[in-house]
């Protein structure tokens, strides 16, 4: 099974059940299942330029459209996709997946127990992001003027980006399991106790560990911690 969400200014809350059913308060653009993937879309044909103007034009907030899907607890999906406008997602049962692609414009998407076997590869523009979960497998995080979490097992080799925003990273184990390498520019990047900053700021770091960080940091802050046991974050 494939899983496909497209939402523009909409709340959509996953909760657990025996079957798959979605239910929402007024009529959304479309919900399709094609071949094996299920397809979710509510942009109401507005870009996120043009819903923040017509706030503005009628001097009140618009009222987003609010929805939830029930998915079973022993589904494994082939791939995830999220593409997150002005819109918010919300999930508090596991998701696991083989793949996953997360955008996210100016709006917020939170998972918990979330787990991606073979890819993952998220991008957040100016809205919020926050994961806990396992990734393992190459991985691609991308952030612009946003705020990205990520609370986990992180494997594997990750490509991390930051602009102006803020990515904090904690996973379990110590910095001698991964390699790292990075590029700063204004902002500033910390692996566990070292701390990286100034204009083109470059270090490597190499060892027999089989995971490791390709950094690149703008104006923005990129904080890796590793502890030995995660605590209860709240979402």
């Amino acid at each position: 099974r494939k899983l496909h969400i497209e939402l523009g200014q909409t709340e959509l809350h996953i909760i657990p059940g025996d079957s798959f059913v979605f239910k929402e308060k007024k009529k959304i653009d479309s919900i399709a299942v094609t071949g094996d993937t299920l397809h979710i879309k509510h942009t109401e044909k507005d870009s996120e330029t043009f819903g923040l103007f017509k706030s503005y034009l009628f001097e009140k907030e618009i009222p987003p459209l609010k929805a939830t899907l029930t998915v079973p607890y022993n589904v494994f999906f082939e791939s995830i996709t999220l593409e997150i406008g002005m819109g918010e997602f919300e999930s508090k049962m596991p998701l696991k997946c083989k793949r996953s692609t997360l955008n996210v414009g100016l709006g917020s998407c939170s998972l918990e127990d979330f787990s991606v076997t073979d890819y993952f590869e998220t991008a957040c523009d100016m809205g919020s992001l926050t994961i806990q979960g396992t990734i393992d497998g190459p991985s691609k995080i991308q952030c612009g003027m946003g705020s990205l979490f990520i609370q986990g097992n992180l494997k594997g080799n990750s490509k991390i980006q930051c602009g102006m925003g803020t990515v904090e990273l904690i996973t379990q184990g110590n910095p001698n399991d991964y390699n790292y390498k990075t590029q700063v520019g204004m902002g500033s990047v910390q692996i566990g106790d070292k701390t990286f900053g100034g204009l083109s700021n470059k270090e490597r770091f190499s060892s027999a560990a089989k995971n490791y960080f390709d950094i690149d940091c703008g104006m923005g802050s990129i904080i890796i911690s590793f502890v030995d046991t995660f605590q209860e974050h709240t979402l």
